[in-house]
């Protein structure tokens, strides 16, 4: 249950670094970008992480004494697996899966500890209520920092269904409704503050929204109620998003 923080921009390599750190045992450490050094700095130190995962420019970013194993080469080098095929690892419910640092109400960040246990029962609501699984295709709106990122891609590589990232460019407004139509996409979690700025008539009404992050307003929840299957997922981090 090492946990491993992740400085990597929204991307394939991000949710490719997370899933590597479940396969090895470790509790995963989400580590935005765009939060201030002396910040992640602060989080690495609390959750005692034993490396980091980054690349690029970002991997300059990591403190010093901290190891980097870095995405695209150089950082640490890795004793290599012989055939390629790491030897299964088995954790219990109980063990640490991922660890999310909130605001917290002092305004001091406030780290909090997911269980395995705890995404399974999260993926299982996700069968069940959301009606997602094969053949669908789960848009991965939010940032890393947030416990909206583990839920949108448990909610699809948990499921057998597809994780779709949306690019920096194509997420709000009217560009937003294109890409969803353009790829697809079957599921989407989004904040109240995005929904409000989008026109629901541009959102097929066959698609699943599930809004979060924070309380939707009464009247963005009638406007995209009506006619179509809205869920409102907004609670505490401690739930298991």
């Amino acid at each position: 249950e090492s946990v491993v923080g992740v400085l990597l921009e929204r991307s394939v390599d991000l949710v490719v670094a997370l899933l590597g750190v479940l396969r090895a045992g470790g509790a995963y450490l989400l580590l935005d970008p765009s939060y201030p050094v002396e910040r992640r700095a602060w989080m690495l130190a609390d959750a005692g992480a034993v490396c980091v995962v980054s690349g690029g420019v970002l991997a300059g970013g990591v403190p010093g004494g901290v190891p980097v194993v870095e995405v695209g080469g150089g950082g640490v080098v890795l004793d290599p697996v012989v055939g390629g095929v790491l030897d299964p690892v088995v954790v219990g419910s109980g063990g640490a899966a991922y660890v999310l640092y909130t605001s917290g109400s002092s305004g001091v960040p406030k780290g909090v500890v997911v269980s395995h246990g705890g995404f399974a029962g999260l993926v299982a609501g996700h069968r069940g209520l959301l009606g997602v699984g094969p053949g669908c295709r789960v848009a991965q709106f939010a940032s890393a920092g947030f416990d909206t990122f583990g839920w949108e891609w448990s909610m699809a590589l948990l499921t057998g269904a597809a994780l779709v990232v949306v690019p920096q460019e194509e997420r709000l407004g009217g560009e937003l409704a294109v890409f969803l139509a353009r790829e697809g996409v079957t599921h989407v979690t989004l904040p109240p503050g995005v929904l409000a700025l989008l026109d629901e008539g541009d959102v097929d009404p066959g698609v699943v929204v599930v809004t979060a992050g924070e309380e939707c307003p009464p009247e963005v929840m009638a406007r995209w109620s009506r006619g179509r299957v809205l869920f409102n997922s907004y609670g505490p981090t401690e739930t298991t998003v």
